[in-house]
């Protein structure tokens, strides 16, 4: 299995394994430099103040996800050929949005969750709008399938967020100065790309039209990363201040397991797009086979590595926060499925299927909020265990709305959960337990013994799902 996933990368032509590599190192320094002052956040601050904190950095993860909405619409422009005109229309309308966007978040976030909360957006909201300006210049590099030549920017940009966060909070215990050192690296990466600034294309007219014509795309995306913070909305007001640090803790560590599937579906969204622009849906549909599955078992093992282990990291890292370990175990089942669906999502969004996707992220919204409003009693643990039925219930829908061209992809996918269902397994007895008794020891000894026999009964299906695309990716 490895050896077969191994050659199907390498199959890939030079220019998409440099994209892949590159967004791999991209998507690594850019979640660590989220990760990591959290961390330190965690222990530098009291309940309440990583509290607001926490819900902070939530509003402003929502209004963030709304703004890439223009970065999807402009993979799937610059896809077709599109120049430097739209990408300036992009960065205008992106501009005008987050202006507006942030306004309206400090408003929020003052009458919902007080003055505290609202100040610590406004400090983060001084760095998101160049990094999500900054994030439009990425897309152009990604299309072109040459994201590589971008890494050592993110990465010194990252490692200054990083270094900021860190140093603001754990020298000052004051949840702002954090939010005021991740905007020193949001800064920094919009001005080592402003090479990267389109010279013309900067009309008014054009972005107000695109800004129109967006709101589909902005529920969408709204709606994917609204699945992994409403809960720590509810819980910030009816809950207690522990009870958003376990879940807060919980979700972070889980969001940042999955690189390489996210780094992979940087490379494999504008290829779908651009294979479908000269109508081979043929390759389209291979590229897609091989991303859900590189991307469901490449998380799947992260998962459940972390969570056998969880006992351990927790009373390292988060001391404050021993009750996470459960909450981490649902929460990373639910981030497999976040990205096997971002994986599904793709292909919707790369055939234009736009009221579908978005249909499918507003259902997983929808039962996400009903799931977390009734289990928000039962703390980090219920709010989690929400989040698995929410991510599951857009999943289906997107699985089904692919069934009806792509049967063979759905057959293949299930084939992939097969594989990996002993690994999920294993995931979820060892943040029940958290080796309390024997029976993590036993349940991980009998999660490797099936899934190797998973493997040698799904072998067959794995190797002529790859075979194509490893002999042969744009035949």
């Amino acid at each position: 299995m490895t050896a077969t996933v191994r050659g199907l990368l390498w199959a890939l032509e030079s220019p998409a394994r440099r994209n892949s590599a590159g967004s791999v190192i991209i998507q690594g320094s850019q979640r660590l430099s989220r990760l990591l002052p959290i961390v330190a956040a965690a222990s530098a601050l009291d309940p309440g103040p990583f509290a607001a904190l926490a819900v902070a950095l939530a509003l402003t993860d929502i209004l963030r996800a709304a703004l890439m909405a223009l970065d999807v619409s402009g993979v799937r422009l610059l896809a077709r050929g599109h120049g430097e005109d739209l990408l300036a229309t992009h960065l205008l309308a992106k501009l005008l949005m987050g202006v507006a966007g942030q306004a309206l978040v400090v408003i929020v976030a003052a009458i919902a969750f007080g003055s505290d909360a609202a100040e610590i957006v406004a400090f983060t909201g001084v760095g998101l709008i160049p990094s999500s300006l900054a994030g439009l210049l990425l897309v152009r590099r990604q299309v072109d399938l040459r994201l590589g030549s971008a890494t050592p920017a993110v990465v010194v940009a990252s490692a200054a967020s990083t270094v900021g966060a860190i140093v603001g909070v754990v020298f000052t215990h004051d949840a702002r100065w954090f939010a005021a050192g991740l905007s020193v690296g949001d800064l920094l990466l919009l001005l080592l790309l402003w090479r990267d600034l389109p010279g013309r294309g900067w009309a008014l007219g054009p972005a107000l039209r695109l800004l129109r014509a967006a709101p589909p795309l902005v529920i969408m995306q709204i709606a994917y990363i609204g699945e992994f913070r409403v809960g720590t909305l509810v819980l910030g007001v009816v809950g207690s201040a522990v009870a958003v640090g376990e879940y807060t803790v919980a979700t972070r560590i889980a969001e940042g397991l999955a690189i390489v599937a996210a780094a992979i579906t940087a490379t494999a969204y504008p290829m779908m797009a651009t294979a479908l622009s000269r109508g081979d849906r043929a390759l389209a549909g291979r590229i897609f086979d091989r991303t859900y599955a590189i991307a469901l078992l490449g998380s799947a093992l992260m998962v459940g590595g972390l969570a056998v282990l969880v006992r351990l990291w927790l009373s390292v890292l988060f001391p404050r926060y021993p009750g996470a370990g459960l909450s981490f175990a649902f929460v990373g089942i639910a981030v497999i499925l976040f990205f096997v669906s971002s994986q599904t999502s793709a292909l919707l969004n790369a055939e234009h299927r736009d009221r579908v996707a978005a249909a499918s992220s507003q259902a997983g919204l929808i039962v996400t909020i009903i799931g977390t409003l009734v289990l928000a009693p039962s703390g980090a643990v219920g709010v989690s265990a929400a989040r698995i039925v929410g991510e599951a219930a857009r999943q289906l829908l997107e699985i089904v709305a692919i069934a009806r061209s792509r049967s063979g992809s759905v057959r293949l996918a299930a084939t992939s959960w097969f594989v990996a269902a002993p690994v999920i397994a294993i995931a979820l007895v060892a943040g029940l337990d958290q080796w309390h008794t024997a029976l993590t020891g036993i349940a991980v000894l009998a999660g490797v013994l099936a899934t190797c026999a998973a493997v040698a009964l799904a072998r067959g299906r794995v190797v002529q799902m790859f075979r194509g695309a490893v002999e042969s990716p744009h035949r």
